[in-house]
């Protein structure tokens, strides 16, 4: 009878044990679905350096990965933000891509550090509350031109001393009275010509494209701007799906977008245009151009 009771306790020992395997918790990373070593995150709003009203705004963060994103950590000033849902941008269905819309109230007036976190992919910008302005762009210093010199005519009086003649006897005193020649220096008339008018018109966006890479299509363009172009966007709306759209990269005058628009290999026809803005903040847009293809590549 003992033997037996052994026996039954060892079992349940074991079953225990088997109970508690199941429940240990998924220790993969969090926010990622699969693989998240190509991972990229990046914040949309506020950018670096932007100065915002003490008033409510929406924070906007993108991600992309692989096999998928579920979430986008955010933390601010170091500490986390409530946890909510990112909507997912891939025409698929998947949520390779995904947007995270995360409204904010702020405590106060200041300066702050926002971070955003995907697996491996992370992004952090600093932006103020009304008082400060890191990174903002700072007015040109007024130019004051080179002051044009129109001389004066020189006037110049010339004559030879006159010395009095006089009779001189032992009891007269004889005075010498010089004539001085004298030179007129030149009255300076400072000339100012006006300033340059500041640059109030976006980047010029010279040309817009699309390439091939797989099934995926991929936005360029071409863009310049006497002050800089500090980003652009490239906007697209693929079978009428409505318009979304991606960061691009920036290589000298030449941008690409992030990541590709996936066709799915079948026909269709993509909308697409140009957002972009310089260091002044003019910002500009292109105009419309379609795209319609029958199968991957053509």
């Amino acid at each position: 009878m003992k033997q037996k009771m052994r026996i039954l306790l060892v079992i349940g020992v074991i079953g225990i044990l088997l109970v508690g395997c199941d429940a240990i918790p998924d220790l993969a990373t969090p926010g990622v679905e699969g693989d998240t070593s190509g991972a990229q995150t990046w914040i949309e709003f506020p950018r670096e350096g932007q100065v915002l009203p003490n008033e409510e705004t929406t924070f906007m963060v993108y991600s992309t990965a692989a096999d998928g994103v579920s979430s986008i950590g955010l933390k601010l000033n170091g500490e986390a933000l409530p946890a909510t849902g990112a909507s997912g941008l891939s025409t698929d269905g998947s949520k390779r891509m995904v947007r995270l819309d995360q409204t904010w109230i702020p405590p106060g007036e200041g300066e702050y550090t926002l971070e955003a976190a995907t697996g491996s992919g992370s992004s952090a910008i600093k932006f103020c509350i009304v008082t400060c302005a890191p990174g903002e762009v700072q007015a040109p210093a007024e130019v004051i031109p080179p002051t044009e010199l129109t001389p004066s005519p020189t006037t110049e009086v010339s004559g030879t001393p006159q010395l009095p003649t006089a009779t001189l006897t032992p009891t007269l005193t004889q005075t010498f009275i010089p004539t001085f020649t004298a030179t007129v220096k030149p009255t300076l008339e400072p000339t100012l010509t006006d300033l340059p008018p500041a640059d109030t018109s976006g980047p010029s966006v010279n040309s817009v494209g699309t390439f091939w890479e797989g099934c995926s299509l991929y936005g360029t363009a071409n863009i310049t701007d006497p002050s800089g172009v500090i980003w652009a966007e490239f906007w697209f709306n693929h079978n009428g799906e409505g318009w979304a759209w991606i960061l691009m990269n920036q290589n000298g005058d030449q941008w690409v977008s992030q990541v590709g628009v996936d066709t799915g290999g079948l026909s269709g026809t993509l909308e697409y245009k140009v957002r972009t803005e310089d260091s002044l903040h003019n910002e500009a847009w292109s105009g419309v151009f379609t795209k319609n293809y029958e199968y991957c590549g053509e």
